[in-house]
């Protein structure tokens, strides 16, 4: 049975006798002791693997108009004090007063003279929100936020995770219709290898090496590519109820919802759709939103297999990556919390903890892979403990010919 932040709220309430309460303090308790529960679950069921998204980046310096949200490529960003100074490989067609956003842009050390490397420069000082003034065709300043002692800008290195990213299964870039994957570098022994190694400026990126906070790619992509990161996520916290505002018409073997009275939001997408009127046949399914129109049109993961049926109630809901026979589990842990917390029962508390960790309110055993255990969180981690959760390393991995571009410096003999 899939559940909702709704749901969980007016289980809690039902489960401390508090039906109808609107009191904010126990509201805030329950929120956060969801967001810890729910964390510890995603933890616990390490197997369980949460669904794997695509991430779209861009490699390279460039320049991304707010008001379009179109991004076009950066040859150059210079400075003198504060001001930087970018050029464009074509004609930006921007005004003076523009909001852009600059990304992919790195201190050059390489080419710098006495700068501090000991992390008090920023490396990434060029890149941010900023209000330009245009000065030609290609060129355009902005203020910067401090003086980066004329250091030149060259294209990064490394890019930050998605938000919520756990684990990466793959990384490629794109180039015409071509998909090129990256190799997987293990060590930063290997990556600092790698790193010694000349090549040509416009060589394709071949490996990706992961650091705690971001991924590295070499070589330095020096044009701009699309890039994908395929991974999988550590879901947010439940925070929003259910919205259950105006009507939608579901359309036989279509995946659109047609809302009548709505405002569907982008923050949908990835929650979760249902219709509840009873009298359709298709009641009580589940549908992830993949994809935002408008304030009333939305689509889900597949289309719609029942007859066309048309201003129907419905509601749109978070809920937890987690087994569906696991979702009731986490309303036992948060009344644990409450109860051990604000009340200070612990009668009750004991109760429903049990209850979250062993589903027997009488069992107060806590040993995971224990097989007397069948249910709550212990027997939900014993049922999917036997999912494969291992990473495939090439320990040494070679270039790819179907990449391969000579190095940077030739090699001669003589005689």
């Amino acid at each position: 049975m899939r559940l909702t932040y709704t749901d969980y709220w007016s289980q809690f309430l039902r489960n401390t006798n508090q039906v109808g309460l609107n009191d904010t303090n126990v509201q805030k308790d329950f929120q956060l002791h969801l967001g810890q529960r729910y964390q510890l679950m995603l933890a616990k069921l390490k197997n369980y693997r949460t669904e794997s998204y695509y991430a779209p980046f861009l490699t390279g310096m460039n320049v991304v108009l707010l008001s379009t949200g179109v991004a076009q490529a950066i040859s150059s960003i210079t400075s003198s004090g504060t001001t930087a100074t970018v050029t464009t490989i074509v004609a930006h067609g921007y005004s003076t007063g523009n909001s852009v956003n600059i990304m992919g842009a790195a201190l050059n050390f390489q080419n710098a003279s006495a700068v501090n490397t000991f992390g008090l420069t920023n490396p990434n000082a060029y890149n941010g929100t900023y209000t330009i003034t245009v000065t030609d065709t290609t060129h355009f300043t902005y203020t910067l936020a401090s003086n980066v002692n004329g250091i030149p800008a060259m294209p990064a290195q490394y890019f930050p995770y998605p938000q919520g990213n756990i684990t990466i299964d793959g990384i490629f870039i794109t180039v015409g219709a071509v998909n090129f994957p990256l190799q997987l570098i293990s060590t930063t022994f290997g990556w600092e290898e790698l790193n010694a190694i000349l090549i040509q400026a416009s060589a394709l990126p071949q490996f990706y090496f992961p650091r705690r906070d971001d991924f590295g790619i070499w070589p330095v992509p020096q044009s701009t590519y699309q890039g994908t990161i395929l991974y999988h996520y550590r879901d947010r916290n439940l925070m929003v109820d259910d919205y259950l505002t105006g009507t939608v018409t579901m359309t036989q073997n279509s995946n659109i919802v047609l809302g009548s009275g709505t405002t569907f939001t982008a923050a949908m997408v990835g929650r979760w759709l249902t219709i509840t009127d009873t009298t359709v046949p298709g009641q009580g399914y589940w549908f992830r939103i993949l994809g935002y129109t408008d304030a009333t049109h939305v689509t889900i993961d597949r289309n719609w297999p029942n007859a066309t049926t048309s201003s129907v109630a419905y509601r749109i809901g978070e809920s937890p990556e987690l087994p569906e026979e696991g979702h009731i589990i986490l309303s036992d842990g948060v009344t644990a919390d409450y109860y051990g917390g604000m009340r200070k029962d612990q009668v009750n508390y004991k109760w429903y903890s049990n209850l979250f960790w062993t589903g027997d309110p009488g069992n107060d055993k806590r040993q995971e892979g224990n097989s007397e255990i069948s249910a709550g969180l212990i027997g939900l981690v014993n049922r999917y403990m036997d999912r494969d959760d291992v990473r495939v390393i090439q320990k040494r991995p070679k270039l790819n010919p179907l990449q391969f571009k000579a190095w940077a410096t030739s090699l001669s003999s003589s005689g």
